[in-house]
């Protein structure tokens, strides 16, 4: 970050150092408005001095010419005796009547004009015309350049520190300390942006591995219930001798084969839907059809059946989310009202705000009001003595992500039916 600011300085410098040189090499190199106008500037004089020495003859024509030299122009006034001693293209410019042509030999500058005789009256060497205030003009674009550098490092040091803390930041992110943020008040306001996004890139990173570890903890004590058992039931069977011993045996190692298999299943599906989150495809998406399309998949049979109360819920209405996603949330949350409901699942939906609300109740056992935050939580399950639907503990935890990546939230509470309800919010889509 040093050598980067260091790189613009030095460049800034540079820059403005050619700038500089430019300008003056500009400055001095022109002369007031360029040839033309010291032609113009002394026309009048040359021409009037080439007549004062065209009425002038013999001896006293030298002396003319020194007078004018004196008393008219202050400077170098000569008589030269051909036109062919001049450099080109002077003597081309000199053809025209009354001309005065100004130019250089080396550093040198003349202005010319004829003579009647067909001489050369040539006036110079001239005074340079670098303007008087040179160094004047030498000390003020100096202390311009200093001013623009120091204005320049003060706007620049709040975006170096803000940067040389996201770079400390980032190499703490890189180096593991996942808790790394940026301090958001040592950015300039144009930056701040910058400094938020880091952050919530920090955060949605921190989060995300910590579910992870949190994931593979529990996991891990997942597999470790059915592999003891199955450890168990390969040692009973060493020592077992009763044929119906080990047929029981045999029979607690398929369940408990079918329990491992079951939980790497839901392990693999719970994965894929994580992986797929961040990447979700919204669309259009007819809430009414795909409700009803659940509804029927979920409650096949007549003991329990899904009603679908949308009476009030306006035809057509659409969410704007991912529909294999949607399907699988709702489908949990649908699987599991079905199965601990004691007569049926009621589903209802109102259009709120931007937002579709969904209800699903069931006439269940319910939730306890400590336990409904926690079961949403990979891996909890409730205590409900049935081990035919313990399952992973993953279907919540599943449908708690996908309604936050749509922007929504997931609620329970008590149902009017005495069992649990569970309200989810999905986005409305386009009208």
């Amino acid at each position: 970050m040093k050598r980067l600011f260091l790189r613009f300085v030095v460049t800034l410098i540079v820059t403005h150092l050619i700038l500089e040189v430019v300008v003056t090499v500009i400055f001095f190199s022109a002369r007031p408005g360029d040839a033309r106008v010291v032609e113009d500037s002394l026309r009048g004089g040359m021409r009037l001095a080439a007549q004062q020495l065209d009425d002038t003859a013999g001896p006293q024509r030298e002396a003319e010419c020194h007078d004018l030299e004196e008393r008219s122009f202050g400077m170098p006034l000569t008589i030269l005796p051909d036109i062919d001693t001049l450099p080109d293209p002077v003597p081309q410019r000199l053809q025209g009547e009354g001309a005065v042509v100004w130019y250089m030999v080396g550093d040198e500058d003349y202005t010319v004009t004829l003579l009647a005789s067909g001489e050369v009256l040539r006036l110079g060497p001239l005074p340079e015309f670098a303007p008087s205030g040179t160094w004047r003009y030498v000390i003020s674009v100096s202390v311009i350049t200093v001013v623009y550098l120091l204005v320049i490092l003060v706007l620049l040091r709040p975006t170096v520190i803000a940067a040389r803390d996201l770079e400390r930041a980032s190499d703490r992110l890189m180096a593991g300390d996942y808790a790394a943020r940026v301090d958001e008040r040592r950015w300039a306001r144009s930056g701040v942006s910058l400094a938020r996004s880091f952050n919530r890139m920090a955060e949605r990173t921190e989060r995300l591995l910590e579910s992870q570890r949190h994931m593979l903890q529990a996991a891990s004590h997942e597999l470790r219930t059915p592999l003891a058992r199955l450890r168990f039931i390969e040692e009973m069977r060493g020592k077992a001798r009763d044929p119906e011993e080990l047929r029981g045996l045999g029979d607690e190692a398929d369940e408990s084969l079918d329990e491992l298999e079951g939980l790497v299943e839901e392990l693999l599906a719970h994965a894929r839907i994580i992986d797929r989150l961040p990447m979700i495809s919204p669309e259009e998406v007819d809430a009414g059809d795909a409700l009803a399309s659940l509804a029927e998949r979920s409650a096949p049979g007549e003991e329990q059946r899904v009603v679908l109360e949308l009476d009030d819920f306006p035809v057509g209405t659409r969410i704007h989310a991912d529909l294999r996603l949607f399907r699988r949330a709702m489908g949990n949350l649908l699987a599991n009202a079905v199965e601990h409901a004691a007569e049926g699942v009621v589903v209802t939906a109102a259009v709120e705000g931007e937002q579709l609300v969904i209800h699903v109740d069931d006439d269940g056992p319910g939730i306890p009001a400590e336990e409904r935050s926690r079961v949403l939580e990979p891996f909890v399950r409730l205590n409900t003595g049935d081990l035919a639907r313990r399952g992973a503990g993953l279907g919540l935890d599943i449908t708690r992500r996908i309604v936050e990546q749509h922007g929504g939230r997931i609620q329970i509470d008590e149902s009017p039916q005495q069992g649990c309800r569970v309200t989810t919010n999905w986005p409305l889509g386009s009208a």
